[in-house]
C-alpha cells in the first residue's frame, strides 16, 4: 500500500560528510610557539607609545562626546520621565539636533587626527 502523502512537509535532507580534521604539519607547533616567543620578547615600538600618549590626551574630549550622545539618547523619554511642559520638550529636542551636529563633526575631527596623526606632531 502506497504511504500517505503529507503536505506542506519536506523531507528531511541528507547531512552532508562531515571531514576528518586536517592532521597538524611536522615542526608547525614548533614554528608557531617560537613565533610566539619573539612576539613576547620584540621591544615595543616607540611610535605606538607616542599614539598610546596622544590618545590618553584625547580621552577627556572622547568622554564628553560620550556623555553628549548618552544625555541627547532620548529627549523625549527624557522629558516623558519628568513630566516636562511641551515647550521645555521642543527646546530639549532642539538641543538634541544641535548635539547630533556637533558629535558628527568632532567625529569627523578625531577621525582625521587618528589618521593623520603623526609622533612628531
Amino acid at each position: 500500500m502506497a504511504q500517505p502523502q503529507t503536505f506542506g512537509r519536506r523531507r528531511a535532507r541528507p547531512q552532508a560528510p562531515t571531514r576528518p580534521p586536517l592532521a597538524p604539519h611536522e615542526g608547525e607547533e614548533a614554528r608557531l610557539e617560537a613565533f610566539r616567543a619573539s612576539l613576547k620578547d620584540a621591544p615595543p615600538a616607540g611610535e605606538d607609545h607616542a599614539f598610546q600618549a596622544w590618545l590618553h590626551e584625547q580621552r577627556p574630549r572622547r568622554w564628553l562626546l560620550i556623555v553628549v550622545r548618552l544625555a541627547f539618547l532620548a529627549p523625549g523619554l527624557l522629558c516623558f520621565v519628568l513630566h516636562a511642559p511641551g515647550w521645555v520638550s521642543l527646546a530639549l529636542e532642539g538641543a538634541g539636533l544641535f548635539a547630533n551636529a556637533w558629535i558628527r563633526t568632532e567625529r569627523k575631527k578625531q577621525t582625521a587626527q587618528i589618521a593623520g596623526w603623526s609622533a612628531g606632531s
